[in-house]
């Protein structure tokens, strides 16, 4: 998720008291909770074993007792409901994101389109929260939506922005959506003011700080892109694709654009190349931006 964490790093150490239960101890259950979650969310419960099962009990700092039942030979599922309960409740904006990736991995049907729709009705709450930063957030997260039009989402960017003026998400958003519609001149200006606003540390504070240096670097490569300075994008794009190899694929169309428009055919063969020796779970020669370079 791009979102930020608002939590701090959890102190609840009470937790890791020994409770055996089904040759499953509290301690155990916190850690399996802690890779689940991460740090940010203090947690505390109990452990105990009943007359069907497992059932465990896990508070948060900031919301109500959630208690989850499982056969005492199924420990993990335990784990993975009490974290998803968890998740849900103190972040749900990160955890109709998990629900997406779930239903992206499923083939059409009724399951995926269950898992979708819990998403939007997750995000559909976040409307009606007293929080402006959770509005926002589920604004963002409708607007990504894959079954609304394009103008429905830029109807959701706006709300959103109309709450962060600046925030980097929102604008970068808008600037997809009026460059999807045609309109050059106001994607320029958007992915202008992208740019500028992951430039000042209070915005870029508002993203997730594992994703602090790709958004800098994409917001960057589309503006050079927008002027027409394709070697920089070039640059940039690249950069990318070694920074965050979760999202290497998203630029690949990105550096093939800049290489037609920069006349490179060799340095453009040599990327379909390397692209195609990946898919086939051999290493390339190597990245083809320097030969681009000499090129030019």
């Amino acid at each position: 998720s791009l979102r930020r964490s608002s939590r701090s790093p959890s102190q609840s150490q009470a937790i890791s008291v020994e409770v055996e239960a089904g040759g499953l101890s509290l301690t155990e259950s916190y850690r399996a909770l802690v890779r689940w979650l991460g740090d940010e969310t203090t947690i505390d419960g109990s452990l105990r074993r009943t007359t069907t099962g497992l059932e465990l009990v896990v508070r948060t700092g900031d919301g109500a007792a959630i208690a989850v039942q499982s056969p005492a030979d199924r420990p993990e599922t335990l784990i993975r409901n009490a974290a998803e309960r968890i998740y849900e409740q103190t972040q749900p904006y990160r955890f109709s994101g998990h629900l997406e990736n779930l239903a992206n991995a499923l083939p059409a049907g009724p399951e995926r389109q269950a898992l979708m729709d819990r998403r939007r009705a997750i995000l559909s709450a976040l409307l009606s929260s007293r929080s402006e930063t959770e509005r926002f957030w589920g604004y963002i997260g409708l607007a990504y939506s894959d079954d609304i039009t394009v103008q429905d989402g830029m109807a959701l960017s706006r709300a959103a922005l109309r709450i962060d003026p600046e925030h980097p998400i929102a604008l970068g958003q808008m600037r997809s959506m009026v460059g999807v519609l045609g309109l050059d001149e106001a994607e320029f200006l958007y992915a202008q003011r992208a740019a500028a606003s992951v430039s000042s540390p209070r915005n870029l504070a508002k993203i997730a700080a594992d994703r602090q240096a790709t958004i800098r670097l994409e917001r960057e490569a589309q503006v050079a892109q927008l002027e027409g300075d394709f070697l920089k994008a070039l640059e940039r794009f690249t950069r990318l694709t070694r920074l965050d190899s979760r999202d290497a694929g998203n630029f690949r169309d990105d550096r093939v654009n800049a290489l037609i428009s920069l006349h490179q055919p060799s340095a453009l063969r040599g990327l379909i190349e390397d692209e195609a020796q990946r898919a086939a779970g051999r290493s390339g020669p190597g990245d083809r931006f320097s030969q681009a370079r000499i090129e030019a």
